[in-house]
């Protein structure tokens, strides 16, 4: 019976980018996946060297066989990339010859021909070829493989993301740079040589991949760093080693290092995840990036704790930073409950087969014959604040870092004023004070409010502020996390903080945090006059201007707006989208570069 899915069926319902189907058992889910998964997607993509192909299935289990101890290789064996340029490029030009040449104002010689098939059939990449063309005039099949090992390294072969590469990709990066430093000795010698500057080869290669991968280990939520590789002596080999990380930093003890084995089924799932967003981002490779992917109960081995991690990862990273959609099934309650509420469908056996529902819906659907799973109400506390701006952006923020306070307690933020479309922030505050006096005084200690500062004496029992902060904008538009949120946009560039054009962002927040905020409050005029340390999730603390801090909000607000004229892109619609994007986005996406101060705010409501 779950076998009579049919393609009108499917054909008759839009799914989300990000979908979360679930139901009983028999109701169809796997073949749902495999009707998905023998369908033919557009691509979805604008970059070049991103290869797609159209679905991949994940099996249950699949990211776990991905971790296998002896599946996994933290090392990479070299082959001669020379020769093997050379005779990739040299088989496409034979090829090439006895293809009739397309007639037009302009035909393509053999040689660019040959060049823009080799991109596109991921021999090269696209940066390494157009080097390559620039260093000779003549056909480039024709010279000494000794003359192509150079750009060796950055032909990548079409690599399989969901398969273990992470070896090849690290002695690819070490290779290009030990073949980088054969070009300067060749150079000192007075030999024919190409030799690229450091800037030039973090353009063409990135940067280290392990710090890449030890990034993405962080944004998955593992414990975990994959140690540097040492230099590569040995030019046929390279290995790294996985570490666990200790509550201070990584330690290399020897009691510390980790084996396959040593993990959990739920590490080892995520750990799979991790390895496969390596392989799209690694620079100088060239992944086949599927249009869409479906994952048939991945989150079966996790504990509830991880499946946020995964369900932040899928829509995040593999949805909104990569452009593929995402479809898996589920029978845990957990992940339903986690997932955005616009992801749910629910399959059922009969009636409408695929519709879409609210998270109610779908638990309940899921724990039939479970009367006694319920919320405890003593676990929810009514916080109060002040708009229905503050309810989104507390609420949204509560999804993304409330589980730093690992409490049982969930808070549930509700506008005292205003509808769903009220965009103003003023107002509020007496109507937060009242309802959680009236509420109190008739029994209930769960009652809370979110208040801006006032200038009345002290906060009645029940009412918080953001510690340090006039208002929620003087959170939102904290030097650091605004500046995060003006470098991805464009609005203030490397050049203009003096680090180097290819540091990321995520080493823009870790290492050069001060100068980022320097540089905000100085295009605020808010750079002279006392400071004062704020410290940042991430760790990192920076000397913030009293002014900015204790402006009133919508007076910040309209001076922001004012100076960085690129943020009213974010607004559409609305005076405060910019905000919105702030914490939508860049909250989501650079939690270390939220103020601390935040966290606190989320402890006290929450106590």
């Amino acid at each position: 019976m779950h076998k009579s899915l049919r393609q009108d069926e499917l054909a008759a319902t839009e799914l989300p980018d990000f979908a979360v189907v679930t139901g009983t058992n028999g109701s169809g889910k796997t073949h749902l996946l495999e009707m998905l998964s023998s369908a033919l997607f557009g691509d979805r993509r604008d970059e070049p060297l991103l290869r797609t192909t159209p679905v991949h299935f994940v099996g249950a289990g699949d990211l776990l066989h991905l971790t296998n101890p002896s599946a996994v290789h933290l090392s990479g064996q070299v082959t001669d990339g020379g020769h093997q340029l050379q005779r990739g490029l040299a088989a496409l030009a034979e090829q090439l010859r006895q293809e009739p040449t397309i007639e037009g104002p302009e035909p393509l010689s053999l040689r660019k021909r040959v060049a823009t098939a080799a991109v596109e059939d991921g021999i090269i990449t696209y940066e390494a070829m157009s080097q390559l063309l620039a260093r000779t005039l003549g056909d480039p099949w024709e010279l000494p493989p000794t003359a192509l090992a150079s750009f060796a390294p950055l032909a990548g072969a079409q690599m399989n993301p969901f398969a273990d590469n992470i070896g090849l990709i690290f002695r690819n990066w070490l290779q290009a740079h030990l073949l980088n430093d054969l070009q300067e000795l060749r150079a000192a010698r007075g030999q024919d040589s190409y030799v690229r500057s450091p800037e030039q080869m973090r353009v063409l290669i990135g940067p280290p991949p392990w710090e890449v991968f030890n990034l993405t280990l962080h944004e998955v939520g593992l414990p975990f760093e994959v140690t540097a590789p040492p230099d590569l002596l040995d030019p046929y080999s390279v290995n790294a080693e996985l570490i666990r990380t200790a509550a201070d930093g990584p330690t290399a003890a020897p009691a510390s290092r980790l084996r396959m084995e040593d993990l959990s089924s739920g590490e080892r799932t995520l750990l799979g995840l991790a390895l496969v967003l390596l392989n799209i981002t690694a620079t100088g490779m060239t992944p086949r990036v599927p249009s869409m992917v479906v994952l048939d109960e991945p989150d079966a081995t996790l504990h509830p704790s991880m499946v946020k991690n995964l369900v932040t990862m899928l829509q995040n990273v593999f949805c909104q930073r990569f452009g593929v959609r995402v479809v898996l099934t589920t029978h845990s309650p957990s992940t339903v409950a986690l997932a955005p509420p616009e992801s749910i469908i629910l399959m059922s056996r009969e009636g409408p087969r695929l519709r879409p529902v609210s998270t109610d819906t779908a638990l309940a659907a899921l724990t039939v014959g479970i009367p006694t799973l319920s919320v405890r109400s003593e676990n929810r506390r009514q916080v109060f604040v002040e708009a229905p701006f503050d309810e989104r952006a507390y609420t949204t923020m509560w999804a993304l870092l409330g589980n730093r306070l690992n409490t049982p307690i969930t808070p549930v933020f509700i506008a005292s004023g205003g509808d769903a479309t009220t965009e103003g922030r003023s107002g509020g505050n007496t109507a937060v004070k009242n309802f959680v006096r009236r509420l109190r005084e008739a029994g209930s200690r769960t009652a809370v409010g979110i208040v801006d500062r006032d200038n009345s004496e002290g906060s009645p029992d029940g009412i918080f502020q953001l510690q340090g902060r006039y208002a929620i904008e003087n959170l939102l538009l904290d030097p650091l996390l605004l500046g995060v949120r003006l470098v991805n946009i464009g609005a203030v560039t490397m050049d203009q903080l003096g680090v180097p054009i290819n540091t990321t962002t995520h080493q823009l927040i870790r290492e050069h945090c001060q100068q980022l905020v320097d540089h905000i409050c100085t295009s605020l005029d808010m750079a002279d006059g006392e400071t004062r340390d704020v410290l940042y999730l991430g760790g990192q603390t920076a000397r913030v201007p009293s002014m900015l801090l204790n402006l009133q909000g919508h007076d910040l607000n309209d001076r922001v707006l004012h100076r960085f004229g690129k943020l009213h892109r974010d607004r559409g619609a609305s005076p405060y989208g910019h905000l919105t994007a702030i914490f939508h986005t860049t909250v989501r996406e650079y939690p270390e570069a939220v103020p601390q101060a935040l966290l606190e705010l989320f402890a006290s409501v929450t106590r």
